[in-house]
C-alpha cells in the first residue's frame, strides 16, 4: 500500500511540475512561448489605429508562436521561395528575422532584425541597419522569463 501512495505522489509532483513549466517557454504555440513575447515587445511601438502589414521571415523555431495579428501590424510569415516571388513585382522588401535565443552573462536574448532585401543576378541581398535586442532573465521561483530590457540597434 505504501508502494501505491508513493507512486501516487511521484505522479501527482510531476504533473505540477510539468505544468508549472508552460508559464514562458520555447515549445509552445501560444502566447507564453519567448518568441511570442520578444515580437510582442518588437511590436508595441506602434501609434493607435496605424494599421500596417510585417513580412517575417520564416524559421522554424522562432516563428511557430508568432500569430498573423499582433496590436497594429497583420504579419506575413515567408519562407525564401515567396520572399522571391514577391521581389519579381516590387523592387525591395523589408523582411524580419528572429534570431533565436542567445545566452551571454546570465541573460537571455533574442535579436530581431529588420533587413532591406533586394534581388540581384546572384540571389537575395539581404542589409541590416540596426535592430532590436529583447533581454530576459530566467526566474527560478516562478520558472518565467522575465522582460529586462527592450534595446534598439544593438545588434
Amino acid at each position: 500500500m505504501k508502494k501505491i501512495y508513493t507512486t501516487a505522489l511521484c505522479l501527482l509532483f510531476g504533473c505540477i511540475t510539468v505544468s508549472g513549466q508552460v508559464a514562458t517557454n520555447t515549445e509552445s504555440k501560444d502566447s507564453t512561448n519567448i518568441y511570442y513575447q520578444a515580437f510582442l515587445q518588437y511590436c508595441s511601438g506602434a501609434p493607435e489605429g496605424h494599421r500596417e502589414t510585417l513580412l517575417v521571415e520564416e524559421d522554424n523555431i522562432t516563428t511557430k508562436s508568432i500569430p498573423r495579428r499582433m496590436g497594429a501590424f497583420d504579419i506575413e510569415i515567408l519562407n525564401y521561395s515567396a520572399i522571391k516571388n514577391r521581389l519579381k513585382k516590387e523592387t525591395s522588401l523589408t523582411v524580419i528575422r528572429i534570431i533565436p535565443l542567445r545566452m551571454e552573462g546570465g541573460v537571455f536574448f533574442i535579436d530581431i532584425i529588420p533587413f532591406g532585401v533586394t534581388k540581384s543576378s546572384k540571389g537575395l541581398n539581404y542589409g541590416n541597419s540596426g535592430g532590436y535586442g529583447i533581454e530576459f532573465r530566467y526566474n527560478c521561483s516562478s520558472k518565467k522569463f522575465e522582460l529586462l530590457a527592450v534595446k534598439r540597434g544593438s545588434v
